[in-house]
């Protein structure tokens, strides 16, 4: 009943509450010397942590899940935890052992049949094909998946792997497919109500846009899919958001705006443990007003001749 609970929290993105269900489940397994349900506790505060991109103390719990499903010869619960951790490994841009992580886990989903577990470890595969640039693989991988998703009617899972195949679709500049793709997911995330989902749906839409310079409507719609994030309180893609939008300021000459979406940008990416992506937009701001003293300097030198010329010719 603890563990239902927690899960009906994780789902809902209340991570403190779903944390607190699963340390109280995970509690009375232990005195009970109830293995099955002391995995499946650690597996759900792994999740918990993964979800909040605490990947170090998720990689520790997974890993603690794994040993137990292995001790006792659960095949199916011990793809789940491999699975988990070649998520982690994949979020942290450890590609080779997400590949091999994904890789051992789907084959033993095939192995029990279970359709629906093989396509979000297809989904996983092609996520590091796609974060590798292998595009034509990843369009393969994703389309499998995305297949098995509607013959069994996941729309969730549907919409997620509509809006991966339009974020391959839109890096390789095929933006007509990456719109529909968008919009298709976007309509589906709307049905289901999925907040977070209509907007990375909003954002794909306005990367679109920005790619073919409509920057007006690119804004309005990374306005809303900010608006969104914030609301729920997603942090990494509000981040994401901001860099996007100052980005888009930078291409339109909007110095001033860039250099203060990318310091806020840089503030969120850090509080959340995303120290790379932090410097980088630290670097952009820098870059920024490198150009425009820059400009300045050119600026006032070239008064300076001009000036000079004048009393000469005096």
């Amino acid at each position: 009943m603890l563990r239902n609970l927690a899960d009906v929290y994780r789902f809902q993105d209340e991570y403190a509450e779903a944390a607190s269900f699963y340390s109280e489940a995970l509690q009375i397994a232990i005195d009970l010397s109830d293995e099955s349900g002391r995995a499946s506790s650690i597996f759900g505060l792994a999740e918990t942590h993964r979800l909040q991109y605490k990947y170090d103390e998720a990689t520790k719990l997974y890993s603690e899940c794994l040993q137990i499903y292995t001790n006792t010869g659960s095949k199916r619960e011990r793809a789940t935890a491999l699975w988990g951790l070649a998520e982690v490994h994949r979020k942290k841009d450890e590609f080779t052992e997400a590949k091999k992580l994904y890789s051992e886990a789907l084959q033993i989903y095939t192995d029990v049949g279970d359709r629906r577990e093989r396509a979000v470890t297809l989904w996983g595969l092609a996520e590091v094909h796609r974060f590798q640039d292998e595009y034509n693989e990843a369009i393969n991988v994703y389309s499998e998946a995305l297949q098995i998703y509607t013959d069994i009617g996941d729309h969730q899972e549907r919409a997620n792997t509509l809006w991966s195949l339009a974020n391959v679709h839109r890096l390789q500049q095929e933006y007509s497919e990456a719109r529909k793709l968008y919009s298709e997911s976007l309509q589906v995330y709307t049905d289901i109500a999925d907040r977070r989902g209509r907007g990375t749906a909003i954002w794909g839409l306005a990367e679109v846009h920005r790619s073919l310079h409509e920057y007006n409507e690119a804004t309005k719609l990374y306005s809303e899919a900010m608006q969104i994030f914030t609301d729920i309180g997603d942090n990494y893609w509000r981040a994401e958001t901001l860099m996007s939008l100052a980005s888009t300021n930078q291409e339109q000459g909007h110095s001033g705006e860039a250099i203060s979406l990318y310091t806020e940008a840089s503030e969120v990416w850090e509080e959340i443990g995303y120290s790379g992506p932090a410097s980088d937009a630290l670097e952009n701001a820098a870059d920024i007003r490198k150009t425009l003293q820059q400009t300045v300097a050119h600026s006032a030198e070239a008064l300076k001749v001009g000036e000079d010329l004048l009393l000469t010719s005096e």
